[in-house]
């Protein structure tokens, strides 16, 4: 059964992802404003994947939708294995990488103005897609729902501290960047 996917970027919907059985189609947009529609129409990669897993946002209380509103949510990141240790990332761009991990989870939290967090939560370490970087997993002790997991962007940019006008608590400092990053294609604003 094929599945199409329009990305979330911020109330944009930069790219359609189809999928395929094992191919996955990936075509850039632009919006229409006469048609009020995104066109897509540029293709910008086709992949054969050995799996795939679909950004989904499950709602309250983290999530900036309702509940019922969570299936029009799924599919706004997404990410792909196409080898043992390779893997693509769709967002706000798209770029390949190396992992040495095995893939547990991938949550795609939608917060603020329509934008996705994805998360990918290895067995070793914990993968913050917007920032191509990553953490040990030990450093999360206090994640222990999947609810708490989709969330943790919150733990890895901190709080900030209106009084004193800093971020307390990021994990920012201490994050490794991704391994033999590829970029497919540039946010485009």
């Amino acid at each position: 059964m094929v599945k199409k996917y329009q990305i979330h970027d911020n109330f944009a919907r930069p790219f359609e992802v189809t999928v395929d059985g094992k191919t996955v189609s990936i075509v850039k947009g632009k919006y229409n404003e006469t048609k009020d529609e995104y066109e897509y129409n540029k293709e910008v990669k086709i992949y054969q994947i050995d799996n795939i897993w679909i950004g989904k946002s499950s709602g309250p209380p983290y999530a900036d939708h309702t509940k019922s509103q969570a299936k029009l949510f799924i599919g706004n990141s997404i990410l792909l294995q196409i080898a043992a240790k390779r893997y693509v990332y769709i967002g706000e761009s798209i770029y390949e990488f190396d992992m040495e991990d095995e893939v547990e989870k991938y949550f795609s939290l939608i917060g603020n103005n329509d934008v996705p967090y994805p998360i990918l939560r290895g067995s070793k370490n914990v993968y913050f897609m917007l920032d191509r970087k990553y953490i040990p997993r030990c450093e999360f002790p206090d994640l222990q729902t999947d609810k708490e997991w989709e969330n943790a962007y919150s733990v890895f940019y901190g709080v900030w501290d209106p009084v004193h006008h800093v971020r307390q608590g990021s994990f920012e400092k201490m994050a490794k960047k991704m391994k033999h990053i590829k970029i497919i294609a540039k946010r485009e604003f």
